[in-house]
C-alpha cells in the first residue's frame, strides 16, 4: 500500500471543521469533484465523481472532533482517508493521511506504485483545495447562512 500525508492549519474551531467532515450528504457543496452522495447506512455511502465514476466508502473510526477514518474502494483502487483534528483554539490543525492499493495488475510492481502515488498526489491536492476554499473563501454559500453556529 502507497501513503501521503499533508497537514493544513485552519482558522476555525475544530467543531465547524468536524462538521462539514462528517456531513457526507454536504460533500457536494464543497467537494469540487464530488457530484453526489448517496447513504446507504449511517456507516456506509457512495460517492460519485463529475465522470460518473463511484466510490464505495465506509466509516472505519470516528473520534469526535479528533478522528475520522474512512475506507473506500473504487473500481481502480481501494485504501482509506484519515482525518486528525488538532485544536489550537480559534484554528485547527488537520493532518489527513491516505492510503491506496492499486486493483490493477501490472507485472512490473514499479508501475502499480506510480500510479498509487500520482493517485494519491493527486486526491489529496483535491481535497486540500476543497478545504482551503471552504474555510479561507467564504464558510457560509457552502454551509447555508442559518447552519454555522
Amino acid at each position: 500500500m502507497t501513503t501521503r500525508k499533508e497537514t493544513i492549519v485552519i482558522p476555525e474551531e475544530a467543531c465547524v471543521i468536524w462538521d462539514i467532515l462528517v456531513d457526507f450528504e454536504k460533500y457536494p457543496r464543497w467537494r469540487e469533484n464530488v457530484n453526489e452522495v448517496k447513504m446507504i447506512d449511517e456507516k456506509h455511502y457512495q460517492e460519485f465523481n463529475r465522470e460518473g465514476y463511484q466510490t464505495m466508502a465506509a466509516i472505519e473510526k470516528l473520534v469526535p472532533l479528533t478522528c475520522l477514518k474512512l475506507s473506500f474502494e473504487s473500481e481502480s483502487m481501494a485504501g482509506y482517508r484519515e482525518f486528525l483534528l488538532s485544536s489550537r483554539g480559534k484554528e485547527t490543525e488537520i493532518e489527513i493521511t491516505e492510503g491506496a492499493n492499486s486493483k490493477g495488475f501490472s507485472a512490473r510492481p514499479v508501475g502499480k506504485s506510480v500510479s498509487e502515488q500520482v493517485y494519491l498526489q493527486r486526491n489529496l491536492k483535491e481535497i486540500i483545495d476543497d478545504l482551503k476554499r471552504v474555510f479561507f473563501c467564504n464558510l457560509m454559500c457552502f454551509l447555508g447562512k442559518n447552519e454555522r453556529k
